[in-house]
Formats: C-alpha cells, structure tokens, sequence
C-alpha cells in the first residue's frame, strides 16, 4: 500500500494486479524452473528413463496450474478490494488496473498493490493525515484479506473437513 503522485486533479484509490502479459511469461517461466531443478543434470536415470517426457510434462502441469489458481485468487482479490474500499475511500476511475510491478512479479500468493491516495491532490493530502480515515480504509482492507484467506483455507479442506457436523 503507498500513496501516489501525479496532477492535483488525479485523486482516489487503484488496486493493481499482474499484467496478463507478464502472468503468462512468469508462468512459463517458472515451469522451466521447476523441471529444471526437479530434473537436473544429477539425475541420470529420470533423464534416461522413456518415462522423462512424461514426468516433465506432469510436473510443468502442476506448477502452470499453481500459478493460474494464484492468478485467478488474485483477481478476485483485487475486485473485492475495489468493492470493500470503495464504502470507505474515493476509488479512481477503472480502479481495477493490472501493472509489471517488481511486487507483484515475484508474488508466489495472490497479490496487489494498492494506490491509496494522491499525496499531489488536497483532498487525498488531507484524508491521509487523518486517523479515522486511515483505519477505516485499513479496516475494510484487513476484512478483505481475512475474507480470501477464509475463502482459500475451506476450499484447500477436504469437504468432510469444510462442515465438521456432517459426514
């Protein structure tokens, strides 16, 4: 979360998310990396093996799918960031916007980073130097946060475990 500079006109909250470009390159990417170090040079056997094609295929599958389910948490992250925020703080126009922020590159869980205000624009300028102000937009950004962590851990449980009355 930081505060932003621009024209005195410029004013509100933005809630950045990956760039779909970027996603998809740091997807290949990190596939590469893991069947790399998964099968590396030491591992004569595997690499021998008819079987090699198809453990690198398997592996690369899971990492793409690890990183699409971390892509798409973060697009519901950022969206119900805009709608808890916008009840308590002025959003930009288009608030939900992707960016290749350095942050968010190298995120392995859904992440954004959130333009809070124009330190450049009065009215932001004033609202940031208020106590209330801040632990309200703070407030509805932590109840966003519990609310896909909440979400994330049922849905990791097995459905046995998401309602433990019922078997």
């Amino acid at each position: 979360i930081h505060a932003d500079s621009a024209g005195s006109e410029a004013r509100g909250a933005t809630v950045y998310s990956l760039r779909e470009g970027v996603a998809n390159y740091l997807k290949r990417s990190a596939s590469r990396e893991v069947v790399n170090t998964v099968l590396s040079d030491q591992d004569k056997t595997v690499k021998q093996s008819k079987d090699f094609d198809t453990i690198r295929g398997f592996l690369s599958g899971l990492v793409e799918r690890e990183v699409e389910v971390t892509k798409e948490r973060t697009s519901v992250f950022a969206r119900s960031l805009v709608e808890y925020m916008s009840a308590s703080t002025t959003m930009m126009n288009n608030p939900d916007r992707t960016a290749a922020f350095a942050v968010l590159k190298t995120a392995k869980v859904p992440a954004v980073l959130v333009e809070l205000a124009f330190v450049t624009n009065r009215e932001d300028a004033k609202r940031l130097q208020s106590d209330e102000w801040r632990s309200s937009v703070s407030e509805r950004g932590r109840c966003c946060c519990n609310c896909l962590c909440a979400a994330t851990l049922s849905a990791a449980l097995p459905p046995e475990g998401r309602n433990p009355g019922t078997r």
